[in-house]
């Protein structure tokens, strides 16, 4: 009798055991197959349909696929490797990478390969479009995309490494502006509560509107009875007739416009309008109204014109999700702030998060929103309402590191900085009260300042005399430099000649305080030209062209400085203007007699 040997019995037992043991693993594996799922090969495109054919090497050819796309990233062939990456995301959908790859190709790579500012703010918003509308739909708590949102929001539009970010940061302003109009007047968290309410307590159905305003609801339904859509589009219109503060709605001849427009219809108007406005944040945008109520209570006045406001919602947003494994999340909030209020576990972690303490951080130094389409006016200035918030999120931020402390103190001190040179001496006093209240012992002296405008030039003299010796005088020329180029680019280009003047007063004040140090400086009319020079000169990346030519033509600028510059920068100006499409009439060495040229905001616009 032939005998079986040992091994064989031993591997058939394994076998067998393998298989039972698969049995009972088969319901985990189901879910685990539904929830990262390839895909439905019957809904893949046709030139897809070889995939069909893998069976089981499906994900061998998606790996490849994925390697070959990182390798046209790091080759630059940005559009063959977002090809690519389109078949991983109909292959693999819950494969957060690739959203987060294709959506940064879009926002980053190929919007800088392209020239004009309209068509680089496209690929811009078709990343993040394509983050919003279908990664994290399809990945709701993934903390990677929404991460990936609050970054394109921070690094690529309010950041300024791309020279369209100015043209980035109105798009978004004007939008906001539409969907929400302007904020109060007021920038304090309960004014903007108080604000914010209306369309975070807004009706969601015909039911909930008939509570506030029955004829309203009783004319919607003969609307949709008749087969006139109540959609989306129909609410966009009403909110830009309302925009543009038109007295008719969509189809004045029916009844329900005809209802809105008379003076009967006034309160019902506002009703809609809060109703269309949550409709279009949560279908459109895809976000939460009742969670962006619950942002402005915790942390600030948040601005939704501003590019930051965005990024601290996407990351708070994904952290809270990420959290509790559900999509409505909520951090409800308690008046009269966070000061002497016990604050959550979930709101604690949220600060704790490094990308919200740096958007807090930034919402401190240009929180606040100046925008006005009608006249082109639009900058960002230090905003105290998020003062509270900002220092909670650093005390969770351990660190030994002495370099983040002296960062924090810079931070705080360009803040008083900025807002003296804006006129706003009440909110000067604040951001020195706050500095004071921090950094009190450090740098020497510099605490002891009577007020937020002579707090300023002693702090930037006391950094001089800290260095060594021998490198003051180079500092404090730094200083005075840095403080006239801001001048300038605040200032005159920004149509705001008593912004240039105070600059010029503080640059001035350090200079003659260093000389009384001891510290040897340059006649301070050369520095004055010089900075001019420098600033006509800049490449348009850092000093957009149109901004050069408001500056130029203003009639505050004195002829002599033009006349002491012209021949210097009049090459490299002509041929950045030339580039640009800038008339070459807008830089002679005489201003245009009429003064300030009709410049738009172009490549760059205005603002800080």
């Amino acid at each position: 009798m032939m005998r079986v040997p040992a091994a064989f019995l031993v591997a058939i037992l394994v076998a067998a055991a393998s298989l039972t043991g698969a049995r009972f693993l088969m319901p985990e594996l189901s879910r685990m197959r539904a929830a990262f799922s390839y895909g439905d090969p019957k809904q893949l495109p046709p030139e897809m349909a070889v995939v069909k054919l893998l069976g089981g090497f499906r994900g061998w050819f998606i790996n490849y696929l994925w390697l070959r796309a990182n390798e046209l990233q790091e080759q630059k062939e940005y559009h063959e490797a977002l090809q690519l990456a389109k078949l991983i995301t109909s292959l693999q959908p819950n494969f957060e990478r690739v959203w987060d790859f294709q959506a940064s190709n879009l926002a980053w790579n190929i919007a800088a390969a392209t020239t004009a500012p309209a068509e680089r703010w496209l690929w811009v918003e078709q990343g993040l479009r394509l983050l919003v509308d279908a990664g994290i739909p399809r990945n709701p708590y993934s903390r990677l995309l929404h991460q990936a949102v609050a970054r394109i929001y921070q690094g690529k539009i309010h950041g300024d490494m791309d020279r369209a970010h100015w043209y980035f940061k109105r798009q978004v302003a004007e939008r906001w502006s539409l969907l929400l109009g302007a904020p109060p007047e007021e920038r304090s968290r309960e004014a903007f509560l108080q604000w914010s309410s209306a369309v975070a307590l807004a009706p969601r159905t015909l039911t909930e509107i008939a509570e506030r305003d029955s004829e309203l609801a009783s004319l919607m339904r003969a609307e949709i009875e008749l087969g006139r859509g109540l959609d989306l589009a129909f609410c966009e219109e009403f909110m830009a007739a309302e925009a543009n503060r038109a007295e008719s709605i969509v189809n004045p001849t029916d009844g329900l416009g005809r209802w809105l427009a008379s003076p009967d219809g006034a309160a019902g108007r506002s009703v809609l309008l809060s109703y269309a406005r949550a409709r279009v944040l949560r279908e459109r945008e895809r976000m939460d109204p009742a969670l962006m109520h619950d942002l402005i209570g915790w942390f600030g006045p948040l601005d939704w014109r501003h590019p930051v406001s965005h990024t601290l919602y996407w990351a708070v947003q994904g952290h809270l999700r990420h959290a509790a494994r559900r999509i409505d999340v909520r951090i409800p909030w308690v008046a009269p702030g966070l000061e002497g209020r016990s604050i959550p576990s979930e709101v604690q972690d949220a600060l704790a998060r490094i990308e919200v303490r740096q958007a807090l951080s930034i919402l401190v130094s240009n929180g606040e929103v100046h925008f006005d389409a009608a006249t082109g006016e639009f900058y960002f200035v230090p905003c105290p309402g998020f003062l509270v918030a900002e220092a909670l999120a650093v005390s969770m931020f351990v660190t030994d590191d002495p370099g983040f402390e002296k960062q924090q103190r810079r931070r705080l001190a360009d803040c008083v900085l900025l807002c003296v040179v804006a006129g706003d001496l009440p909110r000067a006093e604040t951001f020195y009260a706050e500095w004071k209240r921090r950094f009190a012992a450090a740098p020497a002296g510099t605490a002891l300042a009577a007020s937020a405008a002579d707090f300023v030039p002693e702090y930037l003299v006391a950094q001089i005399v800290e260095q060594p010796p021998a490198k003051r005088p180079e500092v404090a020329a730094e200083h005075v430099k840095n403080l006239l180029f801001l001048g300038w680019r605040e200032g005159l280009a920004a149509s705001r000649a008593d912004v240039t003047e105070r600059f010029q007063a503080i640059a001035q004040e350090v200079a003659e305080r260093a000389r009384s140090q001891g510290i040897e400086m340059p006649a301070f009319d050369e520095a004055v030209v010089r900075s001019l020079a420098d600033y006509l000169e800049a490449p348009p990346a850092d000093v957009p062209p149109n901004a050069k030519a408001r500056l130029w033509n203003h009639e505050r600028l004195p002829q002599a400085l033009r006349d002491a510059v012209f021949e210097r920068v009049k090459s490299v100006v002509l041929g950045q203007f030339e580039r640009y499409g800038i008339d070459a009439r807008y830089f002679r060495r005489e201003a245009l007699e009429s003064g300030t040229p009709p410049l738009g905001p172009g490549t760059g616009g205005k603002g800080r």
